[in-house]
């Protein structure tokens, strides 16, 4: 069916102007927060782009009176999350067997053990440490499509086990077994770059 030129909306000067003053003000914070969690500069760029894209088409649905800083973030990371999802779809099946049983970065929950690191101070948690938590998304980039897209999934929304997995349409048993697989290789990546301190 085709769109008849006269139905579509020319945006108001107020609108192109509110979103010029968005593009600049937030372009740079959202574009930080997103190569933190993206293996490329390009890709943050381009969901950065489609984030005001998005802004932009749903400006009449902008109340006005909320937060457009915090309304920017929830749409970039939906678009993140919907980049993990992709990839993940994507992805080529990583064979999950005879992965061994010793997890020494993780508890049973799937949380961070940080009372282990036996040179690390405990009057301060790891993940408050600046340095450890770069080591820790460079490390978590270097993880094929689909791990990353469950460890990112996993801990970008914080969401729970059983929400992931409806998300992506896994099996809890592939689900634990993909993300077993992912902690390990972040555990090596991690006995590299962090505890022999050596560059990643």
């Amino acid at each position: 069916m085709k769109t008849n030129p006269t139905e579509i909306k020319t945006p108001s000067a107020q609108q192109l102007a509110d979103v010029t003053l968005w593009v600049k003000s937030y372009t740079k914070p959202l574009l930080h927060f997103a190569m933190g969690k993206l293996a490329s500069k390009e890709t943050a760029e381009d969901l950065v782009q489609a984030t005001f894209e998005t802004a932009f088409a749903a400006y009449d649905k902008y109340s006005g009176t909320g937060n457009i800083k915090a309304w920017l973030f929830t749409i970039l990371r939906n678009k993140i999350a919907d980049f993990y999802r992709l990839q993940f779809r994507q992805a080529a099946t990583i064979p999950v067997s005879g992965l061994p049983e010793e997890d020494y970065f993780f508890n049973e929950e799937g949380h961070w053990k940080t009372n282990d690191f036996h040179h690390y101070s405990d009057e301060k948690h790891l993940l408050d440490d600046n340095e450890f938590n770069d080591i820790l998304s460079k490390c978590i980039k270097t993880l094929p499509p689909n791990l990353m897209a469950v460890i990112q999934l996993k801990f970008l929304e914080d969401k729970k086990s059983k929400e992931v997995v409806k998300e992506l349409g896994l099996s809890p048993t592939n689900f634990w077994q993909l993300m077993h697989r992912a902690k390990l290789q972040l555990r090596k990546c991690l006995s590299v770059h962090w505890f022999n301190e050596s560059t990643l």
